[in-house]
């Protein structure tokens, strides 16, 4: 009888550790693809919005006006 509460306990203390380093692999694995996801979002809208040459914030944000075209 020992030897089945044992291997129980051997088993339960093994899902507490995976539990514990699935959740930091959860929170590691977000905090990368995070800031990979906004590096790309940096250089998408660099690559579309943004003019070639600017010097000024007024010209940067020419790139986002909507206006009609005729």
């Amino acid at each position: 009888m020992s030897h089945n509460i044992h291997h129980v306990c051997m088993k339960t203390r093994l899902y507490q550790y995976l539990d514990t380093f699935d959740a930091l692999g959860l929170w590691v694995g977000t905090r990368f693809f995070s800031v990979s996801l906004s590096v790309l979002s940096v250089v998408a809208i660099a690559s579309v919005h943004w003019p070639e040459a600017w010097h000024t914030w007024g010209e940067l944000e020419q790139g986002y006006v909507l206006r009609a075209r005729l």
